[in-house]
């Protein structure tokens, strides 16, 4: 069940909102989303939303010289 799936009082986010976060284009959020680098979740066939550990997480393994740079 998808509420099972997301953390009690957990924010998700929208696409906007995580590349104001990342300082990103809008259009290098969906295209990170889409090729499995940036974690989001997919809610019905076209909408996308991402957790903010996920993102958080994400960005400190970037940080940490875990991958290569975007």
């Amino acid at each position: 069940m998808l509420i099972n799936a997301v953390p009690s009082g957990e924010p998700l986010l929208h696409a906007k909102q995580v590349a104001t976060i990342l300082k990103l284009q809008l259009c290098t959020v969906y295209e990170l989303a889409r090729n499995g680098t940036l974690p989001s979740i997919r809610v019905g066939s076209r909408i996308l939303r991402f957790r903010l550990s996920s993102i958080e997480q994400w960005l400190t393994t970037r940080e940490s010289g875990g991958h290569d740079a975007i």
